[in-house]
């Protein structure tokens, strides 16, 4: 059962504010539109509208922001357990005393460790690849130009005309 508007009833903010939760959601107007039993044609309106585009977009920065947090805690308790491991050794059964013991890391496992961070490390603190690229691509472009430059400016040498005199 469809709830209908009445004519010049306007819907709230929450409500649109909610359409543009559940679009996001579904990724579908027809689907949107019958869960909040809004007319199609009404989210449609809306769905091209500019404040619609600017609030999916602000939807999406807010959760990125907390998938964001989440990642750099989840990164964070990684690091403590890889520092512990280095320090303190793998966790291993030890039959004997039926036992978890400690045993160093190998050399091979704490070399990649190192390998892994230094090149993470690297693309955190330097600039990222592409713009270092693009720097490069840019500056060669502007050598070229400057020798181009210097051969439009350079009137190569012509030798002299030959003169065939016409023999009566």
């Amino acid at each position: 059962m469809t709830r209908k508007r009445k004519e010049g009833q306007r819907y709230t903010e929450h409500q649109k504010l909610e359409a543009a939760t559940v679009f996001l959601a579904l990724g579908s107007n027809v689907q949107t539109a019958g869960v909040l039993k809004i007319p199609l044609d009404t989210f449609n309106k809306w769905r091209y509208s500019d404040w619609f585009k600017k609030l999916v977009e602000d939807l999406k920065a807010e959760d990125n922001l907390k998938l964001s947090a989440r990642l750099s805690k989840l990164v964070s308790k990684a690091l403590d357990v890889t520092e512990d491991r280095l320090d303190k050794g793998n966790y291993q059964y030890d039959p004997k005393t039926s036992e978890l013991i400690r045993v160093p890391v190998s050399l091979r496992d704490a070399a990649k460790v190192a390998s892994d961070l230094m090149e993470r490390k690297d693309i955190v603190e330097d600039k990222p690849l592409k713009e270092q690229i693009e720097k490069t691509v840019d500056d060669r472009l502007a050598k070229l130009a400057e020798e181009f430059a210097k051969f439009s400016k350079v009137k190569p040498a012509l030798p002299d005309p030959m003169v065939i005199e016409n023999a009566p």
